[in-house]
This record gives structure tokens, C-alpha cells and sequence, in this order.
């Protein structure tokens, strides 16, 4: 479901689905677009105020449960397998910079530097956008 309110949430209009299943998150890449994140890989971009969506381009169809943009402009979001997905295009395509064989990470947060912090099942690490952990304490690690 994604519901659109254009009077600072006094109303809200349904809007129509593009997808039967649940989202999770939903970020501004930028002040034009609107991407959507959730279950089994489904991410969707809207470029026009939310009235059509476009699939982005995924590596693989693993649930994405966290968001986050960079400074720079880069999107981040993290899922199932400890995935880190990072995209240069606004949310069009997506990249695979890190995954394992295990839980998931469930939310990001940006850091200065072009580092994000994601928490999940097994514990937090410090990353790189572009990959390989910096750090990570909690269990299992």
C-alpha cells in the first residue's frame, strides 16, 4: 500500500498498486523522486510526485528492510543475508557491495565520510558504501 497525502497529512489518497506485497521503507533520493523498498527485493522509483513507478534494477530479489542517502547522493539499503545494495543512479540500478550467509541487517544510517552504520540479527558494523566492513561488534561477529 502506498498512500499519498498533498495537504501536510490532513487527507490521504491510495494509490494504485504496483506491487501485492509489503514495503518496508521509503526514501527521497532527491527532491524530484520517491523510492520504495521491501519484501522479496521489490524497489520501485517514481520521478514524478508518486503517480507512476519504475522497478529498479536489483542484483538479486533478497527482502531490503533499510534506507538511507548520502551525502553525496548515493542510496543505501541493507536486507536480508546482511546484503548492502548501494545505487549511483538515484535508485534506477543497484549494486552489491557486501552480503552474507546469514540474518539480516535491518536499518542504515549515514555517516559522514561516505560511511553507513547498520544494525540487524548479529550485531552493527561500519561500512564503506562501497563496501567491506570497517568494524563490527555484537554477537556472531
Amino acid at each position: 500500500l502506498i498512500a499519498l497525502s498533498r495537504d501536510g497529512g490532513a487527507t490521504w489518497t491510495q494509490q494504485a498498486k504496483i506491487y501485492a506485497g509489503s514495503f518496508f521503507g521509503v526514501l527521497e533520493p532527491t527532491p524530484a523522486s520517491v523510492l520504495v523498498y521491501g519484501l522479496g527485493g521489490h524497489v520501485f522509483l517514481s520521478t514524478d510526485d508518486a503517480r507512476t513507478w519504475t522497478a529498479s534494477r536489483l542484483p538479486q530479489p533478497l527482502s531490503m528492510f533499510g534506507g538511507t542517502v548520502l551525502a553525496d547522493g548515493r542510496v543505501v539499503l541493507v536486507g536480508a543475508q546482511e546484503t548492502v545494495l548501494v545505487s549511483a543512479d538515484g535508485g534506477r540500478s543497484f549494486t552489491l557491495t557486501s552480503q552474507a550467509d546469514r540474518g539480516s541487517m535491518d536499518t542504515v544510517l549515514a555517516l559522514g565520510g561516505g560511511r553507513v552504520l547498520a544494525a540487524g540479527m548479529y550485531g552493527v558494523h561500519l561500512e564503506r558504501a562501497a563496501g567491506k566492513a570497517a568494524a563490527a561488534t555484537g554477537a556472531g561477529s
